[in-house]
């Protein structure tokens, strides 16, 4: 039978073996051994943190492989666990999930575009996770490559209509001046000819 160690020694001492940053806590249990030499002995068991989510994660278009890549900075877990990195897409609202990427080395993912919706936006949830649970999630949003182009046409053909709309104005104008001093010259012909007739 197990026994909770609450002495202020055996609390220091297993601060000391389990290593605060790696650990969330620490318990000492006294075990008797009742059936042989009576002797006490102190099991002590560190209880490992969650890991810690990358950072610095930005998000990459290869446009020659139809996919997107994911890439973040791994942070130290210092905890002696084992853990694996995860990426998952889903729609805007997050709602339906798309795909789900493991990592086991780095946090590095490659998600192919190329069966995603068009005109769509997505989010990218990235975390690490071990036996104890999950990392804190990071959060990016992004959109298909072809929603990317259409917008940029549709900029382009905006700026294309107001260019021919200046070009049509300056036409016009030029027009009109013309014609305004083809009138001019014209009325000046009529009334040279009219004081000469006179």
């Amino acid at each position: 039978m197990k026994a909770a160690v609450n002495e202020r020694e055996t609390e220091t001492e297993c601060d000391t073996r389990c290593d605060c940053e790696s650990h969330t806590h620490c318990d000492a249990f006294a075990s008797s051994f009742v059936n042989s030499t009576n002797i006490k002995s102190i099991l002590f068991h560190c209880f490992a943190a969650l890991p810690k989510a990358p950072k610095d994660c930005e998000i990459y278009t290869n446009r020659s492989r139809n996919a997107f890549q994911v890439k973040c900075v791994p942070v130290n877990q210092n905890n002696g666990k084992s853990h694996k990195y995860y990426l998952e897409l889903y729609d805007r609202k997050r709602n339906v999930q798309f795909a789900t990427v493991e990592q086991l080395d780095s946090p590095s993912f490659s998600v192919s575009n190329t069966h995603l919706p068009q005109n769509e936006s997505f989010i990218f949830v990235i975390y690490a996770k071990n036996e104890n649970g999950k990392s804190a999630e990071v959060v990016l949003s992004t959109e298909t490559e072809k929603m990317m182009r259409r917008k940029a046409d549709i900029d382009d053909s905006s700026l294309l209509n107001v260019r021919l709309i200046a070009i049509w104005t300056v036409a016009a104008l030029a027009v009109v001046a013309i014609a305004v001093t083809v009138g001019v010259a014209v009325t000046n012909c009529v009334r040279n000819y009219s004081s000469r007739k006179e």
